[in-house]
């Protein structure tokens, strides 16, 4: 379990949980004479303050208690900043917080309106396996996880391009306060809040827009607030770039989920060059996937689509169907996400595009997507339907989003 030598919080020979930090330097001298122990262990403790560090307690070296590995001052450090913007907020808040019943320490619960919230602020790498571990403790615990991770995550960043590795994916959070799907970062010594949104999903990487804040002018309405929008001329050329990828894809050095793509090509004598340009769109709701867009989207193109006439219909099922082996390879999340499906995303862009057409059966096939016969002409129609997606699509980003929700009610 993830804790540290250093404690914030500890219990005095009376049983009371007495905050390091939050004492003067005269209450800090009176402390010293008194004995404290661990909240989870009930070892002793040591109380330690200077003029430098953050007050707090510590274990013996030879306790044995399994929340003695090393802490950082930067994680000790976040969870004050934490707690601190609670309080200032108005929200009851406690550090530390003890769940005996899953074996866990909370670094930080609050109380935001009817909402119980339990912080965690990870510095530290951890594994998959862990995060779903403690998360699933403090959801039987019947409060709301709110993951914040510091600033080493954020070397996945650059620019608006974001690895997002299984434990991002599983970590990114859509429940309320979060009206979209965010990530949330924390640097203690900017006390500066990121925020990640977004997610455009390619392959390894993501497109993300990114947000940094001051900690105190980050509020619940921060969250309510935020902008559906991206910048669409970084937009459009990184996903230009993400479509040359696949174009131009060679059989040495891929994935084995990648040649099993291209031998599906080579039976229906195509290659990705030669692949129409509603392919590999940008669906924002496929993040969690474990398949790249261009798979799935490309089995249903010529599984479903295109085994169609004009003027039939496309069912739901029938749809589903053509790819639905695809999209059992995800990352579970442990967040309660109201999310859209990503195939039916992709048929409302399509239909958005003018290729369907949305009916109570299902959807009306208008026309097919056109082929491309070299390379120039892919590269060009690529530019052309995302400059489409760009000006229309995403400056609706709002709308187009609610209205698909709306509809799958």
């Amino acid at each position: 379990m993830r804790g540290g030598r250093r404690l914030l919080v500890a219990k005095n020979k009376l049983g009371k949980l007495i905050t390091a930090y939050k004492k003067n330097e005269q209450e800090i001298s009176q402390l010293r004479h008194e004995s404290f122990t661990c909240p989870e262990c009930n070892e002793k403790v040591i109380l330690k303050a200077g003029r430098i560090k953050v007050p707090h307690f510590a274990h013996e070296q030879q306790s044995s208690c399994s929340v003695r590995q090393g802490e950082s001052a930067e994680h000790l450090n976040g969870k004050i900043d934490i707690e601190q913007w609670c309080q200032y907020r108005g929200y009851p808040s406690a550090l530390e917080y003890a769940l005996p019943e899953v074996g866990q320490r909370i670094d930080v619960v609050a109380r935001i309106g009817k909402t119980t919230v339990a912080f965690e602020y990870q510095c530290a790498p951890i594994s998959l396996e862990e995060y779903e571990s403690r998360t699933n403790g403090i959801r039987k615990a019947g409060f709301m996880p709110v993951w914040i991770f510091g600033v080493q995550y954020l070397n996945a960043l650059y620019n608006h391009s974001f690895r997002l590795s299984p434990l991002m994916k599983a970590a990114i959070m859509k429940e309320p306060p979060f009206k979209q799907p965010i990530l949330l970062f924390y640097s203690t010594p900017q006390k500066r809040l990121t925020i990640l949104s977004q997610f455009f999903s390619s392959k390894f990487k993501c497109f993300v827009q990114r947000s940094h804040l001051s900690l105190q002018k980050v509020g619940i309405e921060t969250f309510q607030n935020m902008p559906m929008n991206v910048p669409l001329s970084s937009f459009k050329t990184y996903w230009l770039k993400e479509k040359q990828r696949l174009r131009t894809m060679q059989r040495k050095h891929i994935s084995e989920l990648d040649k099993r793509f291209m031998l599906m090509l080579y039976q229906q004598y195509l290659h990705p060059q030669y692949l129409p340009a509603c392919v590999h769109l940008p669906v924002q709701s496929s993040y969690r996937l474990l398949v790249p867009n261009y798979i799935w989207q490309t089995q249903f193109l010529l599984s479903c689509w295109r085994q169609k006439n004009i003027g039939e219909y496309i069912s739901w099922t029938e749809a589903l169907k053509s790819c639905n082996e695809l999209f059992t390879n995800t990352i579970t999340t442990q967040h309660s996400t109201h999310s859209i499906h990503p195939l039916y995303e992709y048929l409302t862009l399509l239909s958005s595009f003018g290729y369907l057409k949305k009916s109570p059966q299902g959807w009306v096939v208008l026309k097919h997507p056109r082929f491309p016969k070299t390379l120039d002409e892919a590269l060009v129609f690529d530019k052309n339907i995302l400059t489409y997606f760009g000006e229309t699509i995403m400056k609706k980003r709002s709308f187009f989003l609610q209205s698909m929700e709306t509809a799958i009610k």
